[in-house]
């Protein structure tokens, strides 16, 4: 059996739902383990009640990527600077 999915870093979406992120641990992620998680298409951040499909992050330009729903197609397009959930939920708040 294996370690507990946790879903944190609910980040609203506006009417677009959440982005959410699942973690396999097997105790209860901190904040701080949660806001360090990377932007990276290699993690856990899914789309969520909305279609519930998997984000990718693509690099765009220099300046820009963009954070891509594999199964409604939405995009948000955000600054190639923001590295972790922290930055991107304060991002979000702007």
């Amino acid at each position: 059996m294996g370690a507990d999915i946790h879903v944190k870093g609910n980040l609203s979406l506006g009417d677009e739902g959440e982005l959410v992120t699942l973690i396999q641990s097997w105790k209860e992620p901190g904040a701080d383990e949660v806001d360090s998680i990377e932007l990276h298409s290699d993690n856990s951040l899914h789309h969520y009640p909305h279609c519930l499909g998997s984000f990718r992050v693509i690099k765009v330009t220099d300046e820009k990527k963009v954070l891509f729903c594999k199964r409604c197609g939405l995009r948000l397009s955000i600054p190639i600077s923001l590295i972790n959930i922290k930055d991107l939920r304060e991002y979000l708040k702007k």
